[in-house]
């Protein structure tokens, strides 16, 4: 059954590759993926442009992944990234499935919320785009699936081994995944079931594994930058950009900026260009916390209600979310204690992150597949209260 919902939504994913017109590309490769993927293939520096600095804000998967499946290709980048985005959008439901299989949900269960994942309008509409999103859909329905398995079947040694490799590929995703490896170690440390000895094992394997895959890159940043970036930066810039959508003052980034130093930013695909400039933005962010913590109210509200396509959409989403939380929060009654922390735990941080350092955009579709894993527990057999 997996493998038929998975391929409906393989069907579903594909069928958008048809209106593959002009109009439609008209904000790919906005965020710099591509350019990097380009530049590698070029030059296999990890830039913009073969002459141009190299890139400090940027987690490597999502570049990477292009530069195998689409950056060969000026010409059909796009067509050949939506068959891949359309492959990542099955392998989402097939592991968020999996993993709502592991917690021994009903049949019919899987089947529906499985089915909700194949038709939720904002997950088929980020089939289109180039960001790190299809990626980091995927990696987090990975890293779901690892952390259940991994906790439901006895911290077992090489469950423990793809569990540390899923959350370094979701650190090395996006910067906000970061929050995941703590997040799994704080879950299985609260989880009295198991031996204080065999918890003490599974967290410092976890996080030897996820150390271990995320030094390379580490390694590399202090080499070239000759600074500690454990993946990257970008929380400064983001920061202003999430203001400035909340304000909606255009430019507020450089606006600050220029007050602080007498200059302007240069800025590549929404990132500072100069690490020094990403770190004075970052200060001068820690310097308005007052004014964040005013206005984080305001970023919860539009990160389940983004406002980015208009009122119609806006409202969709929010009652989507509102639908979905409310049946995930029904499933937290398992008594899976890690899985439990989970879904709280990721609910929690992806929001705040997001609420703080991003504009107005589908975050909170990276959410949606835990939050059906979660519902789906509702009607766990095995482990309900």
């Amino acid at each position: 059954m997996r493998w038929a919902v998975a391929s409906a939504y393989l069907y579903v994913g594909s069928w958008e590759l048809l209106p593959l017109r002009e109009p439609y590309r008209e904000y790919a490769g906005t965020d710099g993926h591509i350019q990097i993927a380009r530049t590698l293939w070029e030059s296999g520096r990890y830039a913009y442009r073969p002459s141009g600095p190299p890139v400090h804000n940027r987690p490597p998967v999502p570049p990477l992944l292009m530069a195998v499946v689409c950056a060969w290709s000026v010409e059909r980048w796009y067509v050949y990234w939506m068959l891949a985005t359309a492959l990542l959008g099955a392998g989402t439901v097939y592991f968020s499935v999996r993993a709502m299989e592991i917690c021994d949900a009903r049949r019919r269960q899987v089947l529906m919320w499985g089915t909700v994942l194949v038709v939720h309008p904002f997950l088929l509409s980020v089939v289109r785009s180039s960001s790190f999103m299809p990626t980091g859909l995927f990696v987090f329905s990975l890293t779901t699936y690892a952390f259940c398995r991994w906790t439901t079947r006895g911290y077992r040694f090489g469950d423990g081994v793809r569990t540390g490799c899923a959350l370094a590929l979701a650190t090395l995703t996006h910067g906000a995944m970061i929050l995941l490896l703590a997040l799994a170690l704080a879950a299985v440390a609260a989880d009295f079931r198991a031996a204080m000895r065999r918890r003490l094992r599974a967290t410092a394997l976890a996080l030897v594994v996820s150390l271990a895959c995320v030094a390379p890159w580490t390694i590399r940043n202090y080499i070239v930058f000759d600074r500690f970036i454990p993946v990257a930066t970008g929380a400064g810039i983001q920061y202003w950009l999430k203001k400035a959508a909340l304000t909606g003052e255009e430019e507020l980034e450089k606006r600050v900026f220029f007050q602080a130093t007498g200059r302007e930013p240069a800025i590549d695909y929404y990132g500072a260009r100069e690490l020094d400039d990403e770190r004075t933005l970052a200060e001068l962010a820690l310097k308005d916390w007052r004014e964040g913590l005013r206005r984080f109210p305001e970023g919860v509200f539009y990160f389940f209600f983004p406002p980015e396509n208009g009122r119609f959409r806006m409202i969709l989403a929010g009652l989507l979310n509102v639908a979905m939380m409310f049946f995930a929060f029904r499933g937290l009654k398992t008594k899976i204690l890690p899985v439990r922390i989970w879904v709280l735990g990721a609910t929690t941080a992806l929001t705040a992150t997001f609420a703080i350092l991003a504009g107005h955009a589908s975050y909170f579709t990276l959410l949606v597949p835990i939050w059906a894993v979660a519902a789906a527990a509702a009607f766990f057999r095995k482990f309900a209260t």
